[in-house]
């Protein structure tokens, strides 16, 4: 019987995903990759190649195997606290994940999150805010430490970026029509 997981917390660089052959990396590579991203809990455990080709139903040597050829991809390290470490995510360097988010808004606010301000904190990253936006948007609202002040700031600082509308056609227009 096959068992579904649910892969929340499973973080994959998109472009990686659609276009892996681009890295020269096969389809096998592409799926162990995701694998033990998913089991490291993406680097936030420690490497325990025991307990790791265990969890993957495959010996240590093919586990180490796997792991030696994505490294001399350039696609994974290990660390010196024994944690793998995704090159190519990190590559996005301009983007929070949402985990950095979740903690680094904890920490601002002082507090434990609410499960509506963790949905307002996803759409960040959906919505592709890079590090500096949200920084900006922390800076803005130092004294205001509400995570909804900071959703606007984001939203309305976004809105006038985008903004075609040039003024003097605004200026112009006849607003008595």
């Amino acid at each position: 019987m096959m068992k579904n997981l649910k892969l929340e917390g499973l973080y994959v660089n998109k472009d990686l995903l659609l276009n892996f052959n681009n890295y020269k990396i096969t389809a096998d590579e592409m799926l162990f990759l995701l694998q033990i991203s998913y089991i490291s809990e993406q680097g936030d455990r420690q490497f325990d190649a025991k307990q790791f080709s265990k969890e993957l139903s495959i010996t240590e040597e093919q586990l180490l195997s796997k792991l030696q050829s994505l490294y001399k991809k350039n696609i994974i390290k290990i660390s010196e606290t024994k944690r793998i470490i995704f090159l190519i995510s990190n590559q996005e360097d301009n983007y929070y994940t949402l985990k950095e988010l979740l903690s680094l808004t904890e920490k601002w606010v002082n507090r434990i999150l609410t499960p509506q301000e963790i949905d307002i904190i996803g759409t960040w990253i959906d919505n592709k805010f890079t590090k500096k936006d949200i920084q900006e948007a922390f800076n803005i609202s130092k004294s205001v430490k509400n995570i909804k002040y900071i959703n606007s700031i984001l939203n309305n600082t976004t809105a006038e970026l985008n903004d075609d509308i040039n003024e003097d056609d605004i200026l112009n227009y006849d607003w008595i029509k």
